[in-house]
């Protein structure tokens, strides 16, 4: 399982501004993958970045963190809305390959939402 680290002091979780009876809160954090990609990518559902609904996720490129060298220098990370997923996409911009060790790729993220 991908492990997930929120940066904000009181969780990461920061109200933005209030719409309706909700307030939309912006979370900043890191994404560590898991090391064994699987295909559609790595689970991320609202609750587990404290909130009760995602709408919107940006992701910045993976970074190597350590560990053996690979050959993967790097790679694209997007959020797939419809499946909670953390989608982790190639130079050509084809999906990784299913079981493909990233747990040495960390990326950056900003998520907001309820």
């Amino acid at each position: 399982m991908a492990t997930i680290t929120l940066e904000l002091t009181g969780g990461g979780v920061r109200p933005l501004r209030m719409i309706g009876n909700a307030d939309l809160k912006v979370v900043t954090g890191r994404f560590t993958f898991d090391s064994a990609y699987l295909t559609g990518g790595e689970s991320l559902g609202p609750s587990d970045i404290g909130l009760l609904e995602i709408n919107t996720v940006v992701f910045g490129p993976a970074v190597y963190r350590g560990g053996e060298a690979s050959a993967t220098a790097g790679f694209d990370v997007v959020y797939d809305h419809t499946y909670n997923t953390v989608v982790a996409l190639t130079a050509t911009n084809a999906e990784v390959v299913s079981g493909t060790d990233l747990s040495t790729f960390v990326s950056r993220f900003i998520a907001i939402g309820y």
